[in-house]
C-alpha cells in the first residue's frame, strides 16, 4: 500500500507502521480510541497530513527520514504542550511544513 486516507474513523492501533506507505492523510473526525500517545513509524512516508487530531496526544513521529511535506492542524484546547517538542523533532527533515494552531503554543 502506498496511499492511506483515513476519514471519520476510530483508530485502535497505538502504532501505525509501514515500510511502503508514501502518503498518510488523517482527516475529518478521526479519533484514536485508546489512552496514551500514538506513534507513527513510517520510514518511506513522503507526505503527512493530520487535520483532525484533537482527542489525544500529538503523535510521536519515529523513522520519518523520507518525509518531505507535512501539514498539521491541532486543536489547541486539547493538545498537550509537552508533546510539541517531540512532534517538531520528528518533522526536522521536512522541507514543506504547514502548522495550523500548533504555532499558538509556541508564542
Amino acid at each position: 500500500m502506498k496511499l492511506l486516507f483515513l476519514d471519520d474513523c476510530c483508530i485502535y492501533d497505538v502504532e501505525i507502521t509501514s515500510t511502503t506507505l508514501k502518503v498518510l492523510n488523517i482527516d475529518n473526525d478521526c479519533r484514536f480510541c485508546f489512552d496514551g500517545q500514538p506513534c507513527f513509524s513510517i520510514p518511506s512516508l513522503v507526505y503527512l497530513s493530520c487535520t483532525y487530531l484533537d482527542e489525544v496526544r500529538i503523535p510521536l513521529l519515529k523513522n520519518m527520514e523520507s518525509l518531505e511535506t507535512a501539514f498539521a492542524d491541532m486543536n489547541k484546547n486539547k493538545t498537550k504542550v509537552d508533546d510539541i517538542p517531540q512532534f517538531l523533532k520528528g518533522l526536522s527533515g521536512v522541507t514543506d511544513l504547514n502548522l495550523e494552531q500548533l504555532v499558538c503554543f509556541l508564542i
